[in-house]
């Protein structure tokens, strides 16, 4: 059977050195992650380079902090994603500091042909049709990056990707949401997606709807399954006063019958 890949965090125990990169990725911006006791370095995706920065400077330090945020208690990995939460700063900026001042970011790594694939395009998708949603229906997007690691314990050159995501957690800023509220501002967070021209696929898993507060709002996370959908029923007013009128549009039909139980629990990072 052909081997596909996980998408995965890599273990700070088992990281390997990484190997040279192809010339032209020594031109572009850097990514050094930091484990406890290892560093990875990776390097920015071409296509992605019009990505929003939080920095004007082009190489950046990403200090890992806590790792398997979103299913600390499966055995890694049955799902095939996990991911890690970590603090973004300049490069070889002070890591004592690391946890107050750096911005919080999710580092989401694949493996594998197919499963770098699936982040490749995710990396497309926010840098295209959810590029005007970030920072209010999507997370913000800091950049697809990509290398080769040297296992040596297995003599392979693993090619690796890498995902920064701002960090969406917690009711910032504010209190949290009635149930009523959430609902509605999910609905309309949705409708948003759908406008855009952009079906999630994945909606049924409440941990991709993500309650950041009354004042934050909604966040919609994971796009791996994502596709361009042109949506005739998701108009203006939609997830408001009223809810979903009926239509062809089989991922709103489920999420706005007033028979769902899709979103009346909030989600989770």
């Amino acid at each position: 059977m052909r081997f596909k890949g996980w998408i995965h965090i890599y273990h700070i125990s088992i990281l390997p050195t990484l190997v040279s990169p192809p010339t032209y990725y020594r031109k572009m911006a850097t990514l050094e992650i930091q484990f406890a006791n290892e560093t990875l370095t990776l390097w920015r995706w071409p296509t992605s380079n019009d990505l929003p920065s939080p920095f004007d400077i082009p190489h950046q330090t990403a200090i890992v902090l806590k790792d398997k945020i979103n299913r600390p208690s499966e055995t890694f990995p049955p799902s095939g994603m996990v991911v890690s939460a970590a603090s973004l700063g300049p490069h070889n900026w002070n890591t004592d500091i690391a946890g107050h001042l750096g911005i919080p970011v999710v580092l989401k790594f694949a493996t594998g042909e197919e499963n770098i694939s699936l982040l490749q395009r995710e990396a497309t998708f926010y840098e295209n049709e959810l590029r005007r949603l970030q920072g209010s229906v999507v997370p913000r997007c800091y950049g697809l990056y990509q290398g080769k690691e040297d296992r040596g314990d297995c003599g392979l050159n693993v090619s690796t990707s890498c995902l920064v995501l701002e960090y969406c957690s917690g009711h910032v800023g504010g209190h949290a949401m009635t149930c009523s509220e959430f609902k509605q501002r999910a609905k309309l967070a949705i409708s948003c997606l759908h406008q855009a021209g952009v079906g999630h696929g994945k909606l049924y898993d409440k941990r991709n709807i993500l309650d950041l507060g009354y004042r934050q709002g909604i966040r919609i996370v994971d796009f791996a399954g994502a596709y361009l959908h042109e949506c005739l029923d998701a108009g203006p007013g939609y997830g408001m006063d009223h809810g979903y009128l009926g239509g062809a549009c089989g991922e709103l039909e489920s999420i706005f019958s007033s028979t769902s139980k899709d979103i009346e629990s909030r989600g989770s990072p």
